[in-house]
Parts: C-alpha cells; structure tokens; sequence
C-alpha cells in the first residue's frame, strides 16, 4: 500500500502549526498551557528565536516525533478510507484523542519543570 502524503503538514495545530495555518498566538495551545503552568516566559526560546512563542515552540517540539508523527501517518491511512474528510481535520481529531488518552499535557508540564531544576553538584 502506498500512501500519498504530498499534500500533508506533518506539524499539527495543537502541537504545533506553521504560520500559514494559524496565526502566532493560537500555534501551540498545547505546549503554551504547560508554558504557563510552569510561569514561564514564552519568549524565553533555546532553539527557536524571534518570535513571541519561542519557548512554547521549543516545548512543542519535545513531543512532536512521539505524538505528531504517528497521527499524521495514522490520519494519512484514515484520509484513504475517507477521501470525503479532510486529512487536516483527521489529524486534528487524531492528535486530540492522544492529547486526552496519555494525558500529554501534564507531561508537557513536567518536562518544562524538569528544565529548570537546578542539579547540585556532588
């Protein structure tokens, strides 16, 4: 079987979205929830720079080969069976499923906590 992903964005909305699919501010819900859990400063970016949401997209990032990844080849086979549904919307019901069933955003949160512990020296 062979699965045409010519027209699919692997990045998805509640993870993260390139900003031709939605505007800077609604990119990453997801990971901005665990960014404001945690009080910090969305600015605050390691990888990403010049943007409002840096450290929101480095925390996106953290989740996106173990969650986006597997739902956009799951919704690309579902996108085959139900040609009538658009595979944007497939991955957005996929990615939200797995959000609600293996509770990522607590995760979210504890990873950024885990960023900012400060190791004692031995």
């Amino acid at each position: 079987m062979c699965i045409n992903l010519s027209k699919f964005s692997w990045e998805f909305y509640a993870c993260w979205a390139p900003a031709e699919v939605a505007p800077e501010s609604d990119r990453s819900p997801a990971a901005a929830i665990a960014v404001a859990a945690t009080a910090a400063i969305p600015q605050l970016g390691f990888i990403h720079e010049d943007s409002g949401q840096s450290f929101i997209l480095d925390i996106a990032d953290l989740f996106r080969d173990e969650l986006t990844v597997p739902c956009a080849f799951k919704a690309a086979l579902a996108a085959e069976k139900r040609p009538n549904e658009s595979i944007e919307r497939l991955t957005r019901r996929s990615v939200g499923e797995r959000l609600r069933r293996d509770q990522v955003i607590p995760t979210m949160i504890d990873r950024t906590k885990a960023l900012f512990v400060e190791e004692k020296p031995e």
